[in-house]
Parts: structure tokens; sequence; C-alpha cells
């Protein structure tokens, strides 16, 4: 006995087949594309990070107008300078200085803000300690060590500092009062102020 297949049927499981076909090409592009969307989000924030680090960086670039600097600082304490941008707006600087007498060490901790709004202008201000090595012969005439000494003291710095656009060159002028305790049992005060000329970079 032949059995016989309704031609509405067959065609109702071919629509039906086209149908789910259908569903499955559009649930298809519907996935690609939200895929699609989603790395393209990714990539649009990844690229305002990106924008947000070089802003950063433009930012710390034009505030400090510079990462390191070495040269020399002239007054109270002259000798050896070095300066080095720890973040945006702080710095550390280390001050060498002496001769044949005594030597001596001061390490600051500063911050920097901009001076009248003026590019590459800004006031500075930190504190910081410092140790000095005496001999026998350091001092005047009628306040002379007559042995080995060692002052510790304590340092506060406060000055202004031009960065020179056009040239890798930093100029500074400061006041550091320090207090100073002595190994013999003294103590001392200095103002000293100072000139400083760098080369940044």
């Amino acid at each position: 006995m032949a059995l016989y297949w309704p031609s509405h049927m067959a065609n109702n499981n071919t629509m039906q087949t086209d149908t789910y076909s259908g569903n499955r090409i559009y649930k298809a592009l519907i996935n690609r594309f939200l895929i699609v969307v989603a790395i393209a989000a990714v990539s649009i924030e990844l690229k305002a990070q990106d924008t947000k680090s070089l802003e950063e960086e433009l930012n710390y670039t034009g505030k400090s107008k510079y990462t390191t600097a070495i040269g020399i600082r002239g007054g109270g304490a002259s000798g050896l300078t070095f300066k080095h941008f720890v973040s945006s707006g702080s710095a550390i600087e280390i001050i060498a200085w002496g001769n044949r007498n005594w030597f001596g060490v001061t390490g600051l901790f500063e911050l920097y803000k901009t001076a009248f709004d003026v590019p590459g202008l800004n006031w500075y201000y930190g504190v910081g300690a410092h140790v000095n090595f005496y001999d026998s012969n350091w001092g005047w005439s009628d306040n002379r060590f007559n042995e080995n000494v060692i002052g510790l003291g304590v340092d506060v710095v406060g000055g202004i500092e031009y960065k020179i656009k056009p040239i890798p060159m930093a100029i500074s002028l400061d006041l550091k009062p320090n207090v100073e305790a002595y190994t013999n049992g003294n103590f001392g005060f200095h103002l000293d102020p100072g000139l400083g000329v760098k080369i940044a970079f």
C-alpha cells in the first residue's frame, strides 16, 4: 500500500525549515554585530585610556618642564645638586658640598606649584635633612672646632625656579634655613640662601 505525503504539508515543512534557517541566520548576524560592537567599545576605552595617559604625561612635562637635572648651587652651602621629579608636582633633590676641611650632604623633598601662570616658572618648597663632617681645622679663628665633629640637621627650603624653554637649563633662587646639632654638644643655625644653575633633561 502506497503512502502519499500531502503536498500542502510538504510546503509547510519547507516553510518551517526556511523560517528556522532564517532565524538562525538572523541570530548569527545579531551575535556577530554585538561582538563587533563590544570590540569597538573596548577599543574606544583603550584609546581613551591611552589619550588620558598622554594627557597626564603632557601635564607632567608641562608642569615640571624636565624630569632630571644636574648642576651647581652657590650660596651658603655651595656644591653639586641633583634633582629628579618623582611625580608631576614633587621632586627629590640631593645637594653635596664641601672643601678640604668639611663635607656635607643634604636630601630634600620638594613640592612644585606654577608661579604667576608662566610656563616653566614654578614655586617650590619642601623639607629635608643633612649631615656634615667637619675636621678640627674648620671654622673661624674665634669659633674653630678643636676636634673632628659631625653635624646633623633639619632643613626647610623655599624658592622659585625657571626652566628656560629653548635650552635644557633651569635657574633657581631659594632660601634653605636649617638647624644643626653637633656631636660636641653645640648647635648652629644657618639661613643658607642659594642660586642654582642646572642642566635639565
